[in-house]
């Protein structure tokens, strides 16, 4: 953000700073011209040339005041101030000076003041234009962060081309057992699932098929869990009992439910909406493959 300089009682302190210094050069210089009203061009002219082109109207208007109160003073005999002292002062060229550095300061102050207001302004605009660069650079850096969180949730860990040869690869085996096994360790691999297991449930009991993991325990139950599978996808953990976190329906090309793929275990960070619809749509087209 722009902000522009504060200015306030500063003029001030440079007017008395500058006086101070011409009156000691008028002292040691020239004691027999006070103020230096004889000569062409009066030194005292910087101090209102100077505050009234930086700081504006009225304080080059307060400059002149103070230059001529000076001036005054230097004019005056303090030993006698008859009126016929002051007429002397104020007649001939010694009060055209005077009037000068008013009337300068004025319209310099003028001309300073007009440019003061527009430099308020462009920093104005300026600040808009900042604030609003701030806020635009702050969404862009938002959007990124977006983009690189669904970057890695649906791309995950491993490159989506991995993912693809592994599909690949796991179609062109023939032996069913073992392309259901190298489906597990993909999935272990992939979206480090630690326990899971295949089995079918055309028999009764149950039996495995391929597993990762030891002591698989087959939550599966015709009754409550069938319906719910033909209404959803797959079945997350809270639809089964608790130490069970997904079911995966497999389907012959028929389209009978024959198989099971059940999940009981893996990585909590892994453990999300879109890697469970990502590990459903593979075991799709595995299973059509």
């Amino acid at each position: 953000m722009i902000k522009m300089k504060t200015n306030k009682n500063k003029f001030i302190n440079e007017i008395i700073f500058m006086l101070l210094f011409l009156n000691i050069i008028n002292l040691i210089l020239a004691p027999a011209n006070p103020g230096f009203i004889h000569l062409f061009f009066n030194p005292f002219w910087f101090v209102i040339l100077l505050i009234s082109s930086r700081y504006g109207f009225f304080p080059g208007l307060m400059s002149s005041v103070i230059v001529t109160l000076n001036l005054l003073i230097w004019q005056l005999d303090f030993n006698d101030l008859s009126k016929g002292e002051i007429d002397k002062i104020i007649e001939g060229q010694n009060i055209i000076i005077p009037i000068f550095f008013i009337l300068v300061s004025m319209m310099l102050g003028i001309i300073r003041q007009k440019y003061i207001e527009k430099e308020k302004e462009i920093a104005l605009a300026l600040n808009t234009v900042s604030s609003q660069n701030n806020s635009l650079v702050k969404e862009v850096k938002d959007a990124k962060v977006i983009i690189d969180e669904l970057e890695k949730r649906i791309i995950g860990s491993k490159d989506f081309f991995s993912i693809f040869q592994e599909i690949h690869k796991l179609a062109r085996i023939k032996d069913p057992i073992d392309m259901k096994k190298n489906l597990l360790s993909f999935l272990s691999n992939f979206y480090e699932v630690e326990k899971a297991c295949i089995y079918s449930i055309t028999s009764s009991p149950y039996k495995i098929l391929a597993n990762i993991g030891e002591n698989n325990i087959l939550s599966f139950q015709k009754d409550t869990h069938l319906v719910l599978l033909e209404k959803k996808e797959y079945l997350i953990y809270n639809c089964l009992e608790k130490n069970n976190l997904a079911l995966f329906p497999i389907y012959n090309h028929s389209g009978k439910l024959t198989e099971i793929l059940e999940i009981e275990k893996m990585s909590f960070k892994k453990f999300t909406n879109i890697n469970l619809n990502t590990i459903n749509l593979i075991i799709k087209v595995v299973n059509l493959l």
